[in-house]
């Protein structure tokens, strides 16, 4: 989504409905950006463009509900927006939590394996964890 707002900002409520089952998703996304002089310096914040997944959207034919809200002074003049909307989008969620769990296993094995070592040595005069001298 994008919003041609300055020192103001845009929401948008979108209904996706499915025309056979009536199943709906809502979700509600907006954009601001402000900016200004303070002191001498510039400053700036927000962002003009905001993206957004939705997950595990069943098959079927959908549609559309979209309901802007601005604030008044905009509601007079015209305030340029454009979402657009991509189907089959890949995430890699799934993914880093793979990789993830698979990093976790080896890693813990690694530190059980020294603290056991460690134990192991505890009582030798070669030990070579001890770091008191």
């Amino acid at each position: 989504m994008y919003a041609d707002v300055s020192n103001s900002w845009f929401e948008t409520s979108v209904v996706l409905v499915n025309d056979v089952t009536d199943e709906s998703y809502e979700f509600t996304k907006g954009v601001e950006h402000y900016y200004g002089y303070t002191d001498g310096e510039s400053w700036s914040e927000g962002n003009r463009v905001d993206d957004w997944t939705i997950p595990s959207v069943k098959g079927g034919k959908y549609h559309l509900i979209v309901t802007p809200t601005m604030p008044y002074m905009f509601v007079t003049s015209s305030l340029q927006y454009k979402i657009t909307i991509k189907r089959d989008v890949p995430t890699y969620n799934n993914f880093y939590w793979l990789a993830g769990f698979i990093l976790v296993v080896p890693l813990a094995g690694m530190f059980t394996a020294h603290l056991r070592n460690r134990q192991r040595w505890s009582n030798s005069s070669f030990n070579p964890y001890n770091t008191d001298e």
